[in-house]
């Protein structure tokens, strides 16, 4: 079954319920782990690297929780430091920023891939769901199969049919997920020149770059 980690504060609990709405309806799994449960020993720092390891893709829930609190803050990075390090290309790290926090966070994020600027309205729920339900591994399995079929007809040799077909399904998976594309970004500081993905609301022009912290004006 398909997991997603939530690297968050124990004292956001409103952001938290947010997520579990949109986790709600999916067969993808949240996994939440709190510092506070390493510090009463009853979870180990061991335990959450394979939480972090067999999980799909990485959520961080900045907030102003996460930047003060400097256990929570070194927690965090350290959580997505290992993701970075463990995941390689098919482990995806997004990063959300809730609206109300914009402009007041300063808390950088070495490496990710999407940079998400969201409320907790309907809408945005929606969205949040979307990107949770592109990891869901049987979305993939049955594209999969729907590839291999095709590419087993059109085969002249079965066994080469399956090959084919199994690359087809491969493909044609990677274009199904679902999963919203946001807008891809390069970095214009020639200090940091990170490529990730922003998911911005409409009339939000400009946006900070989450690893360096510097605004920079809305691709259109």
């Amino acid at each position: 079954m398909a997991q997603i980690f939530i690297s968050h504060s124990a004292k956001d609990d409103d952001l938290k319920n947010f997520f579990n709405k949109g986790f709600a309806t999916s067969s993808v799994t949240a996994k939440y782990e709190e510092i506070e449960q390493l510090l009463k020993g009853t979870i180990t720092t061991e335990a959450i690297k394979q939480d972090i390891s067999v999980s799909n893709a990485i959520f961080v829930l900045l907030s102003p929780n996460v930047e003060t609190l400097s256990h929570t803050r070194d927690w965090v990075g350290f959580e997505v430091g290992f993701a970075a390090g463990v995941g390689g290309s098919n482990k995806d790290i997004w990063v959300f920023e809730n609206i109300r926090d914009v402009g007041s966070l300063e808390m950088v994020i070495p490496s990710f891939d999407h940079y998400v600027v969201y409320d907790t309205s309907d809408v945005a729920l929606v969205y949040v769901k979307r990107i949770i339900e592109s990891y869901n591994d049987m979305r993939v399995l049955r594209n999969m199969a729907a590839g291999s079929g095709g590419g087993a007809m059109l085969a002249q040799d079965k066994v080469g049919g399956a090959v084919v077909g199994g690359i087809i399904g491969l493909i044609y998976s990677a274009l199904s997920t679902g999963r919203p594309e946001g807008i891809e970004v390069t970095c214009p500081n020639p200090k940091c020149l990170l490529k990730y993905r922003i998911h911005l609301p409409q009339f939000m022009m400009q946006y900070r770059c989450a690893k360096c912290n510097h605004w920079w004006v809305k691709p259109q």
